[in-house]
């Protein structure tokens, strides 16, 4: 098996080493909607691009943060009316960090949704309800009919394990890619509907959603068009160590 563990991506705040039962908490119920979609999948036979997952997250975020920031937000700003001139600038300083959070948020929740109005209702079935190690994978991209008989649309699946990475008193949370494959090309038929096959390493990391941290298999989708970029990814139901989620 050809395993990379190479780096994807990093938290961008680190976890204070003191702090890290409540990340571990976090991370917990993390990895249990993971698998609770996981499960969806396996019943279903069908993923949905992993964007609609992202524009929740977000949009929970910049729901919680508003509920405080805007009602903060007017109180100030009435402090400063009522107070006949007085600078109130540390108390607007404050607020304002906060203020560019929300719309950091505010702007990731605009790209998302202007990604899925633009691309459509993106999705992808699986061939059988679950694909031991060893086995393999056939899976059908539905893109619609922006896809239909495009340019070449690339697709490989991945092993995604997320750890705990220590540097310092800080603590990361950092994804590593324990297995990729090589990237498929094929075109999208008449219909928008691009197919393909993966081979799954029978000595390859099986799904796991028990612990803190998951270990799951993704399919990831590239497309580059005139008119149409498009980049997905697409829970695959590969074995669990779990069977309950089997």
């Amino acid at each position: 098996m050809n395993e990379s563990s190479r780096k994807l991506h990093i938290e961008p705040r680190g976890q204070h080493v003191s702090f890290l039962p409540n990340l571990a908490r976090r991370r917990k119920a993390g990895s249990e909607r993971l698998r609770a979609q996981f499960q969806n999948v396996v019943e279903r036979g069908e993923s949905p691009d992993r964007r609609a997952e992202l524009l929740g997250k977000y949009s929970n975020r910049f729901l919680s943060l508003s509920l405080f920031i805007v009602p903060a937000n007017i109180v100030v700003g009435y402090w400063e009316i009522q107070s006949a001139g007085i600078n109130l600038w540390l108390p607007w300083i404050f607020l304002g960090f906060f203020d560019l959070i929300l719309l950091s948020y505010a702007i990731i929740i605009v790209r998302l949704t202007l990604k899925g109005i633009r691309n459509g209702n993106v999705r992808m079935r699986f061939r059988g309800k679950i694909v031991r190690r060893g086995g393999t994978l056939e899976a059908a991209l539905y893109g619609g009919p922006r896809f239909e008989d495009r340019t070449t649309i690339h697709a490989y699946i991945r092993c995604v394990e997320e750890r705990f990475v220590r540097s310092g008193r800080t603590q990361h949370l950092t994804c590593f890619e324990r297995f990729k494959s090589e990237k498929q090309a094929a075109r999208a038929n008449t219909e928008g509907v691009t197919t393909f096959r993966f081979d799954v390493p029978a000595d390859a990391p099986a799904s796991n959603f028990a612990g803190i941290l998951p270990t799951y298999w993704e399919v990831v989708v590239t497309y580059e068009s005139t008119g149409l970029n498009y980049n997905g990814a697409f829970l695959a139901p590969v074995e669990a160590l779990d069977e309950r989620v089997c």
